[in-house]
């Protein structure tokens, strides 16, 4: 399978449809568990308001978006040539990623907010070397601040902006205003909607009243929680000890991207500080940086062996999927 994803064909792009609704399909047999309210930000509530919580329009809705964002991350791979070889892997990985525990399956806040962090990251990256900057860097903050009206500890992709900008180019100090400004701006304008309209009570309880705490756990401590987070966690140090591999005989440029991509998997973590209403969906956010080294990794396997650790890691999915129509 992985055979027809070894290409450099954007218009391959259309077979990750299909791999969507593979792992992805037993949304229509098997409602995943539901999302909660509480972690709406303004706009994530916006649009839970018209398409709903529930029923075919909202899961179909998901599958485009996670479709998408695997097109996107491919795009980004490719257009920034991080990878040693254009491939679609790191779209596939991504959307394996995001479907790999029953508690991805929901459109929730955290997988929508995952789009604008992607766009995020093709403006970052864009700064390279580049001497007139002020329009992407308004835009780095204008997306993070559209993933934050969507779930609200995204705002920590505000640090590694900085980082990431300070990496790739010399950083002025203006620009760090233009930064900010452009985080701004979409709360302004948020405010001034609900202002004219005098529901701002209800702007900054949705926006940021009920979406902080520390360390506010939701999910059930029991056995089959700490099984997921354990795996989760080995992914994560399998990711972090492949760092001299993944920027071994690549160039400056491509070494930055990836140095970046390991700042966003590290300062993700510290979410979990702040983000209010944990639950398991949570983890979505390591998602970008990960399915881009899982397809790294991949791609330094021998064709067979890749092809089989692929379709073990499919059954995997696929068993935890269906698992509850399975027991009964």
């Amino acid at each position: 399978m992985l055979s027809l994803f070894r290409t450099n064909q954007l218009a391959f792009n259309l077979f990750l449809l299909a791999y969507v609704l593979l792992v992805r399909g037993a949304i229509f047999v098997q409602p995943p568990p539901e999302i909660l309210l509480q972690d709406q930000g303004i706009l994530s509530n916006l649009i839970y308001h018209l398409i709903g919580t529930s029923g075919p329009l909202f899961q179909i809705t998901g599958l485009l978006i996670v479709f998408l964002q695997g097109v996107l991350v491919n795009v980004i791979v490719a257009r920034y040539r991080m990878a040693r070889e254009i491939s679609l892997l790191p779209g596939l990985f991504y959307i394996l990623l995001a479907s790999v525990i029953p508690e991805f399956l929901s459109f929730s806040p955290l997988l929508l907010a995952n789009s604008f962090i992607l766009l995020m990251f093709y403006e970052l990256f864009g700064v390279y070397r580049k001497s007139d900057t002020a329009g992407q860097i308004f835009n780095i903050g204008f997306w993070i601040a559209m993933a934050s009206m969507c779930y609200s500890s995204t705002l920590v992709f505000l640090l590694l902006a900085i980082i990431g900008i300070a990496q790739l180019r010399a950083f002025r100090p203006g620009e760090l205003l233009i930064l900010f400004i452009g985080y701004l701006v979409p709360f302004f304008l948020a405010g001034t909607y609900y202002f004219w309209f005098d529901q701002m009570d209800y702007y900054f309880q949705t926006q940021f009243g009920q979406n902080f705490g520390f360390l506010d756990f939701q999910a059930p401590g029991n056995l089959e929680l700490y099984i997921k987070l354990g795996g989760w966690a080995l992914i994560i140090l399998l990711a972090l000890a492949s760092f001299g591999s993944n920027t071994a005989k690549r160039n400056i440029q491509a070494q930055k991207y990836i140095s970046i991509l390991y700042w966003a998997l590290l300062l993700s973590s510290f979410t979990i500080l702040f983000q209010a209403h944990l639950q398991l969906s949570h983890l979505l956010i390591t998602v970008p940086p990960l399915a881009i080294f899982l397809a790294f990794s991949f791609q330094q396997l021998r064709p067979q062996i890749a092809e089989t650790l692929h379709l073990l890691l499919l059954a995997l999915v696929l068993i935890l999927q269906f698992k509850p129509l399975l027991l009964t």
